[in-house]
């Protein structure tokens, strides 16, 4: 055979199977990585679990999911969000196990309340000034009443 008519030799040469086989994954494997993901784990976090490259498992994530793993990460990074949220409210309306620590970082965040009422910005908004119409200096404070 001719150098010209050869392939290329890397990943695998130019003789039909050879190389490492192809890395597939199950589905419980699938449940894990989308758990894995719903809990924040990153890319090579969740590859050395697998015991894979990370490009390989970005070309499986698109070739399964038709989307990048970024895109992939977020939407379970999403899904773990909602989680949060739910254990976080569960936490502190709990009526045998009461957090009031959850309750206050609930309360604060959601809807706006603060430890120090009387903070900078309320005093600013509290900070105005009154014209008068009239100079209360000339006013005389003896009146006669009849």
């Amino acid at each position: 055979m001719k150098k010209e008519n050869r392939k290329p030799k890397g990943r695998g040469g130019w003789r039909p199977n050879s190389g490492r086989p192809r890395k597939e994954f199950s589905e419980q494997q699938w449940e894990i990585m989308n758990a894995l993901g719903e809990k924040f784990c990153t890319l090579e976090e969740i590859s050395a679990f697998f015991y894979v490259n990370p490009n390989t498992l970005q070309a499986r994530i698109a070739e399964k999911y038709e989307m990048t793993f970024d895109q992939w990460s977020k939407m379970r990074r999403y899904r773990g969000n909602v989680s949060l949220r739910c254990k976080a409210y569960a936490m502190a309306t709990d009526k045998k196990k009461d957090n009031p620590y959850m309750l206050t970082f609930l309360m604060k965040n959601h809807l706006g309340m603060k430890d120090n009422p009387n903070s900078s910005e309320e005093k600013k908004a509290n900070n105005f000034t009154i014209n008068l119409a009239y100079d209360p200096s000339n006013i005389d404070t003896e009146t006669e009443h009849d």
